[in-house]
């Protein structure tokens, strides 16, 4: 009879602390702007990838306001990647831990290109044409 209800209030005890532990999930939020102007950057691709477990990674696309948020993430190490067309892609790593976690702006270079002289040249089309010769 005492093992069974040690039984119990161990079982008890082990479905408590694993209830308790899924209710422990953290919260990422940010938002991303342009580096050069502070304006928002619709569209951005946020990346949360796992250290150890790349397939645990989540992501999330920035709204009209630039805003993100990343939910259900676990405490661990994370490679935090931003990245948008036209934009130097951004990396940092971040250790998770807190419940809920606001980046605040994250901004991003413009991804310049120069390109070198263009020359534009100009050629007079030679059209021949058929003459009979008598």
């Amino acid at each position: 009879m005492k093992k069974a209800l040690l039984f119990l209030i161990g079982i008890t005890f082990l479905s408590i602390g694993y209830s308790f532990a899924q209710n422990d999930t953290i919260n990422i939020q940010g938002r991303i702007v342009s580096k050069t102007d502070n304006s928002a950057m619709p569209g951005a691709t946020v990346m949360m990838i796992n250290i150890k477990d790349s397939t645990r990674s989540k992501y999330a696309s920035t709204d009209v306001n630039g805003y993100f948020r990343i939910e259900k993430l676990e405490r661990a190490f994370y490679k935090l990647r931003v990245s948008s067309v036209g934009y130097k892609p951004f990396q940092k790593l971040i250790r998770l831990q807190l419940k809920n976690n606001d980046l605040g702006d994250v901004f991003l270079e413009e991804n310049v290109v120069l390109i070198d002289d263009v020359v534009i040249q100009e050629a007079v089309p030679y059209f021949v044409s058929e003459q009979k010769i008598t």
